[in-house]
């Protein structure tokens, strides 16, 4: 079960980007299941980007406020305290449309 994977990779913190009416179902109780089984605690966000479709410009800033919040807290931002990295990230980043 990739949820499994992730757990025993480290994963703490996830992110959903399935909208409600996709896929099997929820992936929370699972999630939750998996990690009480193995006494962790994790953390979950959902951000509903309907499949074949982008999301709206709130729902994405929101999406990247998490992730920006998480960036400043890891390890690896003491050895490249650079996000994006490459000139072709940064020009992506320059040129959506909500930056």
């Amino acid at each position: 079960m990739r949820i499994d994977a992730l757990l025993d990779a480290g994963g703490r913190q996830f992110i959903d980007l399935t909208a409600e009416h996709e896929g099997p179902g929820s992936c929370v109780p699972i999630l939750r299941e998996s990690a009480w089984s193995r006494d962790l605690q994790v953390a979950h966000r959902g951000f509903a980007i309907p499949g074949f479709d982008v999301p709206a410009a709130d729902t994405m800033r929101a999406a990247l406020d998490v992730i920006a919040r998480k960036w400043r807290a890891m390890e690896k931002r003491s050895r490249h305290p650079n996000s994006p990295e490459t000139p072709a990230q940064i020009a992506f980043i320059e040129r959506w449309p909500g930056a």
